[in-house]
């Protein structure tokens, strides 16, 4: 107590991040908990299990502290060498696995009846 009043410390962390350009990397976020849809400062709404495509700089941001417990990051399988510009502005935008692994086919080792290839199931 400090001339009969109660005294109380408190400690306030932040991250304050670098700004830097938005390039498309294929890269993606999912978001997996606690609330059903969280928005961040640059206007990503990101809700819950939806995977979201995102540019390099959110990318960095969302994987790691303070919010990295809370986000799923997917990097492309094959790194994208030549980068364009992305547009950042918040829409809700969905990455499709097939972006993310860029396409490719796995190679059907059950032989020609399987599902895969046709066949009966």
């Amino acid at each position: 107590m400090v001339e009969g009043i109660e005294f109380r410390s408190a400690t306030i962390l932040a991250y304050k991040w670098k700004q830097w350009e938005c390039l498309e990397k294929n890269q993606a976020i999912i978001y997996k908990w606690p609330w059903k849809s969280v928005q961040d400062d640059d206007g990503h709404t990101w809700y819950r299990w939806d995977r979201m495509a995102v540019c390099e700089k959110t990318y960095k941001i969302m994987t790691k502290a303070p919010y990295g417990n809370s986000m799923i990051g997917v990097e492309p399988l094959q790194e994208v060498q030549e980068t364009i510009g992305f547009d950042c502005s918040g829409a809700k935008v969905f990455r499709s696995p097939k972006e993310t692994k860029q396409w490719v086919q796995r190679e059907n080792t059950y032989g020609e009846d399987s599902c895969d290839s046709g066949g009966c199931c």
